[in-house]
Formats: C-alpha cells, sequence, structure tokens
C-alpha cells in the first residue's frame, strides 16, 4: 500500500502537533513538527549572537546547520548539529522572536530544504503553517486546524505551565494575535489554507474527537488508494 505524506497546517494553539504526533501512531507513520525546525534555527542565531542584517554570517551559519527528529515515548525530540535542543526550544526568548527569524528569506529556504529531507518519500505526518502550499504541495492529505483565539490561548496556557512557562492569558492573546497577523502576511511562505485542504475548526473538539476526524479523511483517502 502506498506510504502517504500528510500535511496538518494551522493557526497558532489549533492542536497541529498533537494531532500529527496522534495520527502518525495510528498509522505507523514518521511525524515532523516543523515548529521545532523553525525555534531550533532561532535559538542557534540567537545563541551564535548573528546581527539579522548581517546575510552573509547569517547565510554562513545556516550552511552549517544539520537538523534532525526521532520521536520517542508520546514526543518529538529535537536534534540540532547531533545535540538534543528539544528543552531549549521551550525559552520564551525563543518563542518571542521566532516568527521575526522565519521572515528571513534565507531561513525560510533553508528550514525548507530541511523540510523536504525529513518528508522523504512519505510516511510522514508534516505540521506546520505552510506545508499544504508551499513544503508538500504534493500531500496526498491536507488538513487545516482552527480555532477561536480565546481557546487557543487557553490551550497555549496549558502548555506553558506545563513547560513551567509564566504568562498572562491575555498578554499570550495579544502574541497569538501578533502571530497570526505575522504569519499571514509575510511575503515569504504566509499562512493561508490550500485550496484543496480540508478546514477544520477545533473549538469545540477535544484532542481525541479532532485526531479521529482527521484519521477517518485519511482511512478513506487509503481506501480510495488501494
Amino acid at each position: 500500500m502506498k506510504r502517504l505524506k500528510i500535511a496538518i497546517d494551522g493557526t497558532a494553539g489549533s492542536g497541529k502537533t498533537t494531532t500529527a504526533m496522534r495520527l502518525a501512531e495510528k498509522l505507523g507513520y514518521k511525524p515532523v513538527e516543523t515548529g521545532a525546525i523553525f525555534r531550533a534555527i532561532t535559538y542557534y542565531v540567537l545563541e551564535q549572537r548573528i546581527g539579522l542584517e548581517d546575510k552573509e554570517k547569517l547565510k554562513k551559519l545556516l550552511e552549517k546547520i544539520k537538523i534532525t527528529q526521532i520521536y520517542e515515548k508520546g514526543r518529538i525530540r529535537t536534534f540540532l548539529n547531533d545535540i538534543d535542543v528539544t528543552e531549549k526550544l521551550k525559552d520564551r526568548i525563543v518563542e518571542q522572536n521566532v516568527s521575526k527569524i522565519s521572515e528571513i528569506k534565507e531561513v525560510r529556504s533553508k528550514i525548507l530544504e530541511i523540510e523536504k529531507e525529513l518528508a522523504g518519500d512519505g510516511g510522514v505526518v508534516m505540521e506546520g503553517r505552510d506545508i499544504g502550499t508551499v513544503v508538500l504541495p504534493d500531500a496526498d492529505v491536507k488538513i487545516f486546524l482552527d480555532a477561536k483565539r480565546e481557546i487557543r490561548a487557553k490551550r497555549r496556557i496549558k502548555d506553558f505551565k506545563r513547560k513551567r512557562i509564566g504568562i498572562k492569558e491575555d498578554e499570550l492573546i495579544k502574541e497569538i494575535e501578533k502571530r497570526d497577523r505575522m504569519d499571514s502576511k509575510r511575503d515569504v511562505a504566509p499562512l493561508k489554507i490550500a485550496e484543496d485542504a480540508i478546514y477544520i475548526d477545533t473549538t469545540e473538539l477535544t484532542v481525541e474527537e479532532q485526531v479521529e476526524r482527521v484519521y477517518r479523511i485519511i482511512l478513506k483517502k487509503m481506501e480510495n488508494e488501494a
């Protein structure tokens, strides 16, 4: 049976990562968390103190970057130049700078290269913001997840509490609004729904319900491909 390429796109806090991981488990596929790739590069650029206007130094830095991911014990671990940086990516400073650094053309080109390499020939569930439109325009199944901003903020608050990151809900709503605006209006690979993507509003759905809904869509595609 053909091993599919599955693209899960959506807004911040819509449940992309959890859905992708659980779907990959059910299907026996590899999950790829592209947000962690963006954050890994952001972390590295900040750590190396490279000025964002110095494109030559930035280009040389990006040439040295190698990013891989493994899935174990229900979570995705991200490795930067063979060093596990998963916990480092939770730092607030990384969260605050990821959109700005992601806008840089050279950064997005490098990330696209990494994403395509991780996708391979299929058997992958990749989540992000431009997977169905830019990274895997030939994906067999394209899903776009969304939810009301207030609900997404509450979900992120719970996530931040687990990570022991302190932030007020009204602050997070403002950050999400800013992130949505930047992601949808950026010149390179803006956040948008692919024409052939299936839109799912997760506002009223539990994690289990949204995973099951997407899983049924994928099973139907598999049946049609068989």
